[in-house]
């Protein structure tokens, strides 16, 4: 099945994880209808300029499959709204500019780019027609040492909420993280960040 004239369906649901694992990533009728307006919205446009082959490294991700990849909880790639893409020949901190510039989008993510290493890292781009937020943003794998990192009362897809707590000791770096919330009026610490 086509997505778009350059966009199937196979390459929006292929993940190597599921193969190696046995998992199922067959998605639903809503995901599809999902995937086809990333495709149509972004994907086609993002092949019309640069006039060659985007290779999708991963669409749509069951909640099984995401897990095992360590996504996040609330990834638009479980509801077949998200793709991490690559242009070979064309450096991914320009395909993030042209997205940036000329599309409509969700969230918009330089994941892992090196300056000066145009083929470093990947785009991610997801899509929702409910929530065009133009939200961008560049993951950077960095090893900053602290003692405890929290994210404190953020409410999701509200920007501004919360903020974040950061300490340092240097002679207790065990990098703890957690989330603030409120649950019966009192402040409750969950492990991990749970955005």
């Amino acid at each position: 099945m086509n997505l778009t004239k350059n966009f199937s369906l196979a390459e929006m649901v292929k993940s190597e994880t599921a193969l190696r694992h046995d998992m199922d990533n067959t998605p639903t009728q809503e995901v599809i209808t999902n995937m086809q307006a990333l495709a149509v919205n972004v994907l086609q446009p993002v092949r019309d300029h640069f006039q060659t082959g985007v290779k999708v490294s991963s669409g749509y991700r069951s909640p099984d499959v995401n897990a095992k990849v360590g996504g996040s909880r609330t990834s638009d790639h479980c509801r077949g709204m998200a793709a991490d893409i690559e242009i070979p020949g064309v450096p991914n901190h320009e395909l993030a500019e042209w997205i940036k510039a000329s599309l409509p989008y969700t969230q918009l993510i330089l994941e892992f780019y090196t300056r000066g290493v145009p083929d470093a890292g990947w785009v991610h781009v997801s899509y929702d027609p409910a929530n065009l937020k133009k939200q961008d943003l560049t993951a950077i794998k960095e090893n900053l040492p602290y003692t405890q990192l929290i994210l404190e009362f953020y409410t999701r897809g509200v920007p501004d909420s919360g903020w974040v707590h950061v300490s340092y000791d240097p002679a207790n770096l065990k990098k703890q993280d957690l989330t603030a919330v409120k649950q019966d009026g009192k402040t409750v610490y969950l492990n991990g960040l749970l955005a």
